[in-house]
């Protein structure tokens, strides 16, 4: 006993030594020999005095009548606890003290003797994680992961469960995946069928029955040595690889998936996987539900190649246990025979909750779901109770909940992981149910309507659905007896409930895009158009947008015309490839090397915004964060532009070559509904109009709308009940064409910004028109779905996690080299980091393009604008990226002339300019700044006077115009610098130039603008104070030892002379 007791403890298992074994097999049978059986049939290979002189009584006839050959008994380290000590010792092991309840309820099963004065003893289970074998078998601390000792009493305890209990596991357990110790370490990775059992003893009966079938004799079976553990493993890993099966055991049927660390350690991808439930799935909807959820997460999660359910038959029909099987009916081979009836490909029907233990007075719906019945009391001729009988109930109508409907946008996680969560356990508040409502008029065929509404009305009784928006037939309504009302609603749901057996449950998907899909990669969805690896994957997929969501649905989608569409690789994987070569290249020959646009950066933001929502990143936010701003004169392309961008994404070619889905002139509620449901949006012709207001109000809804793009960032809004309403949280790529340049530095830096007029395009209009004849073939929107399709070609082996991990990692990278670009091009430090974000976010297709030309090859045509050839077959002229990056810092320069700094400071020159307030001289206010007769910068006096706010009449005098907004101090120290009066200045540019000074620009921000864009003079920002103080006033002394304070400004600066 003391070597099987050790043996269960934290350091027993002895480490794998499959590094060292030997090549020669052993215990391997010699040909034509016959596997022994452990059959009620034949005589059993072992007797119960063959478990060892310690292990006796109750517990070696429970191994004996499970099948447990001695051998994988003593390797594994069961033991037997009979007297108080060794109970005690199984207690302190698992936390159990004396003081509890639980201590002496179960001691009362293991120490002492039975009724009938037969000896008691309780069989030590012990169990083994897949990560404490690791740790072990690598020297490791097993810490916290310690085996856990399972007690199996000789008699059942009540432990006040309301039955009594065979097996006990302590409070808290943690319950693992349980393999034996002698399993080799490279089962765990290469054996290509995994068992999961339920129970250590089915689990031990089947590794004992495998053994058998493949030649393990009555030596090895019955070893229960120091050396058993060793022989066993020895003779297991002599097995080839297609006679292995993985055995991995699970203490119930709730329990198979909740061990993540074992699971996580085990790479089921591709793999067979048996599942081997104990109770009968047939009989009990419960265990249905496991077997479903876990036959859902072993194909979702674990990418398993294919599930079957182990259920062995007893010989009256029943369930048997894989231990009753195997000790009294049958073999392994018997078990696993494709014809036994034993493993199953399918699940079978979710059986109905029985109507057994139901109490009088409770219904049920019939077997043809068109009735009703009342289980009624039958009494005697004496009154006295004699049986139960269902009879009709006083409602006349049958029903089941025929589907499920759950309508939503995938999440963060299933994104990441490309793995559905259940619909019945996650669930949404925007789902829906389908409940048929049966009935007979005489006897003739069952009458059937179908009543649909959200999923509430499965709660509320079926008198209050048309509250609930149900739609409910009118033949139904015409019924007498619909609908049951009060008590006999209740009883009537609650039948329907309990009769719905075989309910469907299925997703919508209420945004386009990547959507999982149940056992395979994620699918594509556009419009009505599913991409997915296979034509079943692509079936299972149900899109949920309707054009009650979106007027123009049906322009959306991806593939090609239906005269010219893609060959799709399940059909002819070849044929495809070539496809799709072809096609990338002739779109690679349109966009980039017939110029279209005159500026290469500019062709490469056009077509990498086109493919830009293919690319699977979904961290840090989902969805594609940089607005494509096209704007011009009218004429000038930018529709033109946005349309051959639109081209990919058109369901027969030419559907966006007229009109572009979106127009400035929607409301704003309709623009951010729009951008949160579809892969790609335009919102076309933000042009100048007649009324202020509306003008403001356009603009005001567009800036918004980038901002919360690139913010991933949903508007909040509440419901006239103070209830938050479900936020459009934005998902597509946004293109914004306009006649005018965003006025809102905020926005503008949040944007990749294209100028189309004139000398933009190809003077030829056959480079531009061939574009749109390509798409009238149906060109992009092949290119499109070749290259979700190319993704699967490229990196499906990985599994979509994988992909997605890796994407991840390639937009961080972008990032980095975005911002070494940027710096290179002498942009400082400080004001990469968001325009690095705006830029990679596109180029971020460069990598997805890298990984399709290396999938499909493409050709060195392709290759010299996608990566450097260091091979010199090209030079870098062509590259996108740099291409790109070099058109947005030229935008970036640009764009500084409107950020608040200088905006503050451009709207004052204009105020003093117009004749709207003035400089005043700080050593004799009465006169002008300038009396010296000095040029400055090649203007004179009179020249800068002017320009300062001074109106110099024709005898040359001048005189100061509106307030005073600050002074001109000269200092041999600092210079001319102009101090403002912070509030003077502000007010007067804001009322003058309000087109310049955002209306919601504060006085505070803007002449913190000032100093930190670098327009006050350098020598005067040690005056200050410490960075990050928010004072923008300084005091500087003159020459002649006055002192003044203001923001300061070089009056070069102000009156741009430089």
């Amino acid at each position: 006993m003391e070597q099987s007791k050790n043996n269960a403890k934290s350091n027993s298992p002895a480490p794998d030594k499959a590094s060292s074994r030997r090549a020669k097999p052993k215990n391997v049978p010699s040909e034509g020999s016959n596997p022994a059986k452990n059959t009620t049939s034949e005589a059993p290979l072992w007797a119960v005095d063959d478990y060892g002189p310690d292990m006796t009584g109750a517990a070696a006839e429970k191994l004996f009548d499970s099948a447990v050959a001695p051998i994988v008994a003593a390797s594994r380290g069961y033991w037997r606890a009979e007297t108080d000590e060794e109970y005690h010792e199984w207690a302190t092991y698992v936390g159990l003290k004396k003081t509890h309840k639980m201590y002496r309820s179960v001691r009362d099963g293991v120490v002492g003797t039975d009724d009938n004065g037969h000896p008691l003893d309780g069989l030590v289970m012990p169990w083994y994680s897949v990560k404490y074998t690791d740790l072990l078998r690598n020297d490791k601390s097993t810490e916290g992961f310690e085996p856990e000792w399972q007690l199996r009493p000789a008699e059942p305890v009540d432990l006040g469960q309301g039955k009594k209990m065979k097996y006990i596991f302590a409070k808290n357990a943690s319950m693992p995946l349980d393999i034996h110790p002698a399993t080799p370490t490279q089962w765990l990775t290469k054996a290509p069928v995994i068992l999961f059992a339920e129970g250590l003893l089915k689990g031990d009966s089947a590794m004992t029955a495998h053994l058998i079938a493949h030649g393990a004799d009555m030596d090895l079976l019955t070893d229960t040595s120091d050396d058993a553990l060793d022989r066993l493993m020895d003779f297991m890993e002599d097995l080839p690889v297609d006679s292995q099966v993985l055995i991995l055991r699970s203490a119930s049927a709730t329990t198979f998936h909740s061990d993540p660390v074992s699971l996580g350690q085990l790479n089921l991808t591709g793999r067979v996987a048996w599942m081997g439930f104990d109770a009968d799935i047939e009989t009990n909807p419960m265990v249905w539900d496991q077997a479903r959820k876990f036959h859902n997460h072993l194909v979702n999660n674990q990418k398993v190649r294919e599930v079957k359910l182990l259920s062995p038959t007893a010989d009256d029909g029943g369930k048997d246990g894989i231990d009753d099987f195997l000790s009294h009916r049958g073999t392994w081979d018997t078990l696993i025979d494709p014809d036994g009836g034993h493993l199953r490909r399918k699940l079978p029907e979710r059986p109905r909750i029985s109507d057994h233990n139901q109490k009088p007075g409770s219904w049920r719906i019939t077997e043809d779901f068109a009735d009703t019945e009342e289980l009624k009391v039958l009494t005697d001729e004496h009154g006295l109770q004699a049986g139960f009988e269902w009879v009709p109930a006083e409602v006349s109508l049958g029903g089941q909940v025929v589907y499920i409907e759950d309508r939503r946008e995938p999440t963060g996680q299933e994104l990441m992981t490309g793995q559905a969560l259940d619909p019945i356990e996650a669930g949404s508040a925007d789902a829906y149910v389908g409940i048929e409502v049966s009935y007979r008029v005489d006897d003739h065929e069952p009458i059937t309507h179908l009543v649909e509404g959200p999923i509430t009305i499965l709660r509320k009784l079926p008198a209050e659905w048309d509250q609930f928006d149900a739609h409910i037939p009118h033949g139904l309504s015409m019924h007498p007896h619909w609908p049951p009302r009060g008590q006999k609603g209740e009883k009537w749901l609650e039948a329907v409930k309990r009769a719905s057996s075989n309910t469907e449950t299925y997703i919508e998907w209420t945004k386009m895009g990547w959507v999982p899909v149940e056992g395979d990669m994620p699918a594509f969805v556009v419009g009505d158009t599913v991409t997915a690896w296979s034509h079943e994957s692509a079936a299972s997929v149900r899109p949920g947008i309707t054009t009650d969501d979106l007027h123009n649905l049906s322009s959306f989608g991806i593939g090609g015309r239906p005269d010219h569409q893609v060959i799709h690789p399940a059909d002819d994987l070849e044929g495809w490839r070539a496809q799709a070569v072809e096609d990338f290249n002739e779109v690679r020959k349109l966009y980039l090397d017939n110029e279209p646009w005159t500026d290469l950066g500019v062709a490469g933001i056009v077509l990498l915004s086109a493919l830009r929502p293919v690319v699977p990143v979904f961290e840090p936010v989902a969805n594609p964060r940089s607005t494509l701003f096209i704007h011009g004169p009218a004429g000038g392309g930018k529709s033109m532009t946005a349309k051959h961008i639109m081209a990919f994404w058109a369901a027969n070619g030419s559907d966006f070559t007229s009109a572009l889905p979106g127009s400035a002139e929607d409301t704003r509620a309709a623009m951010e509904h729009a951008v949160s449901i579809t892969p790609i949006w335009t919102i076309d012709d933000l042009a100048p109009s007649p009324s202020r207001r509306a003008a403001e109000a356009q603009e005001t809804a567009i800036t918004d709308i980038i901002r919360s793009t690139f913010n991933a960032s949903p508007k909040m809004r509440m419901t006239r009940e103070m209830g938050v309403r479900k936020a459009a949280k934005p998902a597509a790529q946004l293109i914004i064409t306009a006649e005018n340049e965003l006025s809102v530095p905020s926005a503008a830096q949040r944007s990749i910004t294209l100028r189309i007029g004139r000398g933009s395009l190809s003077p030829s209009p056959a480079v531009t028109n061939a574009i749109f004849n390509a798409s009238a073939t149906g060109l992009q929107a092949r290119v499109t779905q070749h290259a979700v399709l190319g993704l699967y070609d490229s990196l499906g082996p990985m599994g979509w996690q994988r992909i997605t991990k890796l994407f991840t990692e390639y937009y961080a990278q972008e990032q980095e080299l975005i911002q070494q670009m940027l710096i290179t091009r002498s942009l400082p430090k400080s004001k990469v980091q968001r325009l690095s974000e705006v830029i990679s976010d596109i180029t971020i297709v460069i990598p997805y393009l890298e990984t399709l030309e290396q999938g499909l090859g493409f050709g060195v045509e392709w290759g010299q604008y996608l990566f450097e050839d260091r091979a010199g077959r090209w030079g870098n002229g062509k590259l996108l990226r740099e291409a790109i990056v070099d058109y947005m810092v030229s935008n970036y320069q640009e764009q500084q002339d409107t950020t608040p700094g200088k905006s503050i400071i451009t709207a004052i020159r204009l105020a003093l300019d117009m004749n709207q307030a003035h400089i005043e001289s700080a050593e004799d206010p009465s006169r002008p700044p300038y009396v010296t007769d000095t040029a400055v910068s090649g203007l004179t006096d009179g020249h800068i006077n002017s320009q300062l706010g001074w109106l110099i009449d024709a005898e040359g005098n001048a005189r100061p115009q509106g307030p005073t907004i600050g002074r001109l101090v000269r200092s041999s120290k600092y210079g001319d610098v102009v101090l403002l009066d912070a509030h003077a200045a502000f007010t007067v540019a804001s009322r003058h130039h309000d087109s310049i000074i955002m209306p919601g620009m504060k006085q505070g921000a803007a002449m913190s603008s000032i100093w930190e864009e670098g327009l006050a003079p350098e020598a005067l920002h040690s005056l200050r104070g410490d960075a990050g103080n928010s004072r923008n006033s300084v005091r500087i002394r003159t020459d002649a030892n006055a002192r003044f304070s203001g923001v300061p400004v070089d009056v070069r600066t102000l009156l741009e002379l430089e």
